[in-house]
């Protein structure tokens, strides 16, 4: 099933998650052709404001999202909704990997 949790972005830190795709009896999942898109939103609807696309990739049979310390510094908001959607190799959404609340942890050092 999908995984919820709510994830805290540290601004200014690069970071990401993982979460392992498997199939009904526990065998990682063979996820050849396939995709990922994760989008943060100002509330749980696809019409609201979009505030962040993350990056995503596949490894093995894992989905990968990352985001990097140049990018957070970036955003202006502090809290959003988000999901990262797999995708097959036609472009359709097949399963949600993970959905939660995405809060960003805001950092007062600056970069060098």
């Amino acid at each position: 099933g999908v995984t919820v949790s709510d994830i805290t972005i540290q601004q200014g830190v690069k970071g990401g998650r993982s979460w392992p795709v498997t199939n009904p009896d526990d065998s990682p999942a063979t996820l050849t052709d396939y995709t990922a898109r994760a989008e943060v939103r100002k509330s749980e609807e696809q019409t609201s404001t979009l505030l962040a696309t993350l990056n995503t990739s596949i490894v093995g049979s894992d989905v990968i999202v990352q985001w990097g310390d140049i990018e957070t510094r970036a955003w202006t908001w502090g809290s959003g909704y988000a999901d990262v959607i797999l995708l097959d190799a036609t472009g359709e959404g097949v399963l949600v990997v993970w959905q939660g609340q995405v809060k960003i942890d805001k950092v007062v050092t600056s970069r060098a």
